[in-house]
């Protein structure tokens, strides 16, 4: 019987020691929310967003119909795109060096080939870096949609290297 009462009072203070040591670590947690809240402001800030606009210029070689019209339609999206301007300043930019040629020189203004080259300019006295290429075929009837996907193509090549334009 002492025994049992022995081990209800051991049991009994470890109760209350571990119900208190509970109490204790919740307290300063609800503390420190209330310090945190404070500190809060209630006016919003404006966030710092860095300029998405990726400065370009097409370099076209070629004296194809659809390589040239493919340029044109390149450089026109370019214009009239919210993601990019077109700029023949000496600044950090995107070159595109769009080389095209006639597929079979039989049928010129059927379809061309094209190789089209990113690379970054710091400006027009240094050596331009290599970022990515592509090449393929462009048919006269699908000029645009080739203008589109070398477009989509500029604006990842810009977002994979866009710690060359901080």
């Amino acid at each position: 019987m002492r025994t049992v009462s022995a081990f209800l009072c051991v049991f009994f203070f470890m109760f209350i020691g571990v119900c208190s040591a509970q109490q204790t670590a919740t307290q300063p947690v609800a503390e420190q929310q209330k310090a945190v809240a404070k500190e809060i402001p209630d006016k919003p800030t404006a966030v710092q967003s860095k300029p998405t606009v990726v400065p370009v210029i097409v370099e076209q070689t070629g004296e194809d119909t659809v390589g040239g019209r493919l340029a044109y339609h390149l450089k026109e999206l370019f214009s009239k795109s919210a993601l990019f301007t077109v700029t023949v300043k000496d600044e950090k930019k995107i070159k595109i060096l769009l080389d095209t040629q006639v597929e079979f020189q039989g049928r010129p203004s059927t379809s061309s080939i094209y190789s089209a080259v990113w690379v970054y300019s710091e400006n027009e006295g240094t050596l331009k870096y290599y970022l990515a290429s592509e090449s393929g075929l462009v048919h006269g009837v699908s000029v645009k949609d080739t203008a589109e996907i070398l477009a989509n193509r500029t604006h990842e090549v810009f977002t994979r290297y866009s710690y060359l334009f901080e």
